[in-house]
């Protein structure tokens, strides 16, 4: 059983006391138009393919039974309030499981409707760790913190600089969104950076700026990035 489908049947089992369910309905606010369309079409698809394919199998197990599962998805346009109303409409029809939209900040806004409405939330994205200290008890996450992301690409980089493919010291700019999960990535970063004193001298941040979300003017921070001469740029 795929990961989406086997967590669908476990939260709706979780909450079956008597005879099975005749359906699971599986809800899901995407951004399918919009800044974050594009990821927001690979989530629609991964959730399709994973109903498709428990679906093939006669649905997913709950107490026993093989119960069908349907998906109802809304555009959410890549706006946080958008996000706010289709969940608080999926939630409306029913839906026993809400799918989680594309990236922390839409995240943050649709698990609080869910949340509210006491709808579990599975988020396939969304891996700021601010998502998961606001003490919610129907929110659930799938991917590892943010951080450990900043973390990973700065360990690849040392061993890049070890293996004599980048200068010691090297210059790093940093470039990330202006939302919780870029706050946390670049942390992430600058605390690898200046975690012991053999890191404080192989590493020297050259820029660290931030940019909004839905920018659409980067040349001045280009212009910034290419006077910093950073030889690593994370974004």
């Amino acid at each position: 059983m795929n990961r989406i489908a086997l967590i669908a049947s476990f939260l709706v089992a979780s909450a079956v006391q008597a005879a099975p369910p005749k359906e699971i309905k599986l809800g899901a606010a995407l951004p399918l138009t919009g800044a974050e369309s594009k990821s927001g079409g690979r989530l629609r698809d991964g959730y399709e393919l994973a109903v498709e394919l428990a679906n093939q199998q006669g649905g997913v197990d709950i107490a026993g039974a093989h119960v069908p599962v349907k998906l109802v998805l809304v555009d959410d346009k890549s706006d946080g309030a958008a996000d706010e109303r289709a969940v608080e409409d999926l939630a409306g029809q029913g839906v026993d499981v809400m799918l989680g939209t594309f990236g922390s900040s839409l995240v943050e806004k649709g698990s609080a409707v869910s949340e509210r409405l006491r709808v579990p939330y599975v988020a396939a994205t969304g891996a700021s760790r601010a998502l998961y200290q606001r003490g919610f008890k129907h929110l659930f996450g799938l991917q590892a913190p943010v951080e450990q992301l900043g973390n990973a690409l700065m360990r690849w980089a040392e061993e890049e600089q070890q293996r004599g493919r980048l200068p010691s010291p090297a210059r790093v700019a940093v470039i990330w969104e202006k939302t919780s999960h870029g706050k946390e990535y670049t942390e992430a970063i600058k605390d690898f950076a200046a975690k012991t004193p053999r890191r404080r001298a192989a590493w020297n941040i050259v820029m660290d700026e931030s940019f909004e979300l839905n920018a659409k003017d980067f040349k001045p921070a280009l212009e910034r990035l290419k006077a910093a001469k950073a030889d690593v740029v994370l974004v």
